[in-house]
């Protein structure tokens, strides 16, 4: 029973120091300093819940009755209702509710009703859910980073001779970069099934150009410089390190529940309509996301609250270096039965010239040059005229239809079936060209997974004129250096579908598996075989919509298809604090031919990952990357090596936020060239926030 009572005095004191100001009051002389409860029963007194015996002792020792202590609940009671404790949280008021449900015939019996306390809690619930009506969320994110780069040459890391990190493709730039970016987003819950919001977003560069644009926070669409049209120089600031801010809004968004709507206007990325079909532009920043999102009204949702079908509309406008509107309409609808899953895509990509929509000229979309050997000069598609070197394309349009079938045959294998087809025309006006191009795409395979295995198997073929509707980035500068494979995309342009997973131009077999020896150690292999589906024959090379990025004219006169392989392996150990990684790389593109026509490029990767804990809150992570290039293309030879450790460590602060610093460290040997070896370093910190 004292534990009941000592229970008791806890949660009244409690609920009255959170409901009210504390009343000065003496101690009981029999209470004693030290004593843990000292402070509530001060409170209690001090509010003439508990009032002592008439010596003016409290005889804490003593058992209180059951009426006695109703009477405090009664007294309590009483206090509440004059005081209207309107800053009592729902807990406290709950805890008082089932103290004098405890006691609710000894409360009964002295005519004590708790329905104050009812009307307490019922006027907390509607305070409340309308306090969870708006909600505020938000992200902030700022990187700082510094390269300091020096080499043969004296130029080296300025903007006339910029270098390249060859494990991701990004151009390195002596100076300073500092970005930083916060989102602010609201959400409205209208009632149980509606909600509706908006994301608000500031961005900041203030560092040189080209280290924020590749190295710092990814920019929102609306100030991205790779998202804009109508610019070969999308930049963010004049080249003086001056401070460039916007604040943009980024998106508004309404959902329905029980359809699983969502309407987004503003910045999205796709979710249903397949990758075959669309993806958008790559990322040239190293930075999330890595596929820069779409921009305009996307739809989503269930057909109906019991339907198995699903389905996604958008419209997006597309950057664009071009003088030229360009755009997209694109969309998915799916079915799931037992097994698996049926899903239809369509796109419609199409631009205009921002004047009359016909004109070409100057504003016209430029064709990408055709990977050149010694002596092979620049050719683009045959024009109407027969003239192999006017790259001048547009308007263009292009339509896509694709069909995915997911199939599950049992809980341990599953197969799928890829395929599109395009239809593209460069020249709605007929003025320049007049042909047009189909393509096609396939992918087949299967997925398996086992007790320790899992794996995959699938073929894949995509035409050399599928997805031709090539747009340049509206990139400052050197533009985009490379994506890798580099082998895949043309050099500053991209396409719609995700073209490093979907060649163009090629076909062959893919494979890669994983083998658990422990719940500690993992060990995978992943290799695959593509060849040109058309070789790059001048016939070929000069029709429209050709997309060849690697492999150069033939000027031997024959008809040998190039080929790409790719070999891979790697291990996994968990040693406990300790995780490591460690894998090795192999590409190699080969085609037989004369000496002239012979491409042999081979480029192995050795990389190590380690991470340590060196606390719950802190840790440190090694990286190492070791690239050797050689080979010859044509007559001309190529060949380097590039080392790259990196040291960072990762400190979170709480489950919110986090601050980092990672140090790297570039050792680049030209093996052919002379006099043009490099080396530096890059320091990058970068601090997070959730909220």
């Amino acid at each position: 029973m004292r534990r009941h009572i000592a229970t008791a005095l806890l949660l009244l004191s409690l609920f009255f120091a959170f409901s009210g100001r504390i009343w000065a009051a003496p101690l009981f002389p029999d209470v004693p300093e030290s004593h843990w409860a000292k402070d509530a029963v001060a409170n209690l007194a001090a509010r003439g819940i508990i009032e002592g015996y008439p010596d003016g002792t409290f005889k804490g020792d003593r058992g209180n009755t059951r009426w006695e202590m109703a009477m405090m609940i009664q007294r309590a009671l009483a206090r509440m209702e004059a005081e209207h404790s309107k800053f009592a949280t729902k807990s406290d008021l709950e805890a008082l509710r089932a103290l004098a449900n405890q006691y609710k015939d000894e409360l009964d019996a002295i005519g004590v009703r708790v329905k104050s306390l009812e009307d307490n809690v019922t006027a907390l619930d509607t305070r409340t859910a309308e306090l969870e009506r708006i909600r505020f969320y938000g992200y902030f994110q700022t990187i700082v980073v510094g390269n300091d780069l020096q080499g043969s040459l004296r130029d080296v890391g300025t903007r006339n001779v910029p270098v390249v990190d060859w494990t991701n493709g990004r151009i390195l730039q002596k100076g300073m970069g500092f970005t930083a970016l916060a989102k602010l987003g609201t959400v409205v819950k209208a009632n149980k099934d509606t909600s509706f919001g908006i994301d608000v977003i500031g961005f900041n560069s203030t560092g040189d150009t080209w280290i924020d644009m590749y190295w710092g926070v990814s920019a929102p669409y609306l100030c991205n410089p790779f998202t804009s049209q109508g610019s070969a120089n999308g930049g963010l600031q004049p080249l003086n390190n001056s401070p460039w801010t916007r604040v943009v809004l980024d998106r508004f968004w309404y959902r329905y529940s029980p359809l699983d709507l969502t309407l987004i206007v503003g910045s999205f990325h796709p979710e249903k309509v397949e990758s075959s079909v669309l993806l958008g532009a790559r990322n040239p920043n190293i930075n999330s996301p890595s596929v820069l999102p779409l921009y305009g009204v996307d739809v989503k949702g269930k057909m109906g609250t019991n339907s198995s079908g699903s389905y996604e509309v958008l419209y997006s406008r597309l950057p664009q270096a071009a003088f030229y509107q360009t755009q997209t309409l694109a969309g998915s609808v799916s079915w799931k039965f037992k097994n698996g899953e049926v899903k239809v895509h369509y796109l419609n990509a199409n631009n205009s010239d921002f004047g009359d929509g016909k004109n070409q000229g100057a504003g016209g979309v430029i064709l990408p040059n055709y990977p050149l050997s010694p002596g092979n000069p620049v050719m683009y598609w045959k024009t109407r005229y027969g003239s192999t070197s006017s790259p001048n394309l547009g308007p263009q349009d292009m339509n896509i239809l694709g069909l995915n079938v997911d199939y599950n045959f049992n809980k341990n294998w599953m197969g799928y079936v890829k395929f599109a087809s395009s239809s593209y025309d460069p020249d709605t006006t007929n003025q320049i060209y007049t042909d047009t191009a189909c393509g096609s795409l396939v992918n087949l395979g299967v997925k398996a997974s086992y007790d320790r295995v899992r794996g995959q198997l699938e073929y894949l073929s995509v035409s050399n004129n599928y997805d031709p509707f090539v747009l340049q980035y509206p990139a400052q500068g050197a533009g985009i250096m490379v994506f890798l494979p580099y082998s895949t995309y043309y050099y500053n342009y991209y396409q719609l579908h995700d073209y490093l997973r979907y060649p163009s131009n090629r076909q062959g077999a893919r494979f890669n598996a994983e083998y658990d020896f422990s719940k500690q150690t993992t060990a995978g292999i992943n290799y695959s075989y593509l060849e040109q589906y058309k070789a790059s024959t001048y016939d070929n090379f000069t029709k429209v919509g050709n997309i060849e990025p690697l492999f150069p004219c033939l000027q031997g006169g024959g008809s040998q298809k190039g080929k790409i392989q790719e070999t891979g392996i790697w291990l996994r150990h968990d040693f406990g604090k300790l995780k490591g990684k460690i894998g090795y790389s192999n590409f190699a593109q080969r085609r037989s031919a004369p000496a002239v026509d012979d491409i042999d490029l081979k480029e192995d990767l050795v990389w190590l990952n380690l991470s340590y804990n060196m606390s719950r809150n802190f840790d440190i992570l090694f990286n190492y990357n070791n690239i050797n290039y050689s080979g010859h293309n044509g007559t001309a030879n190529t060949g380097f090596r590039q080392q790259i450790p990196s040291l960072s460590g990762v400190y979170k602060i709480n489950k919110d936020t986090s601050a980092g610093l990672t140090y790297r460290y570039y050792n680049f040997e030209n093996t052919v060239v002379k006099n043009s070896d490099w080396h530096g370093s890059q320091i990058m910190m970068e601090y997070k926030l959730n909220f």
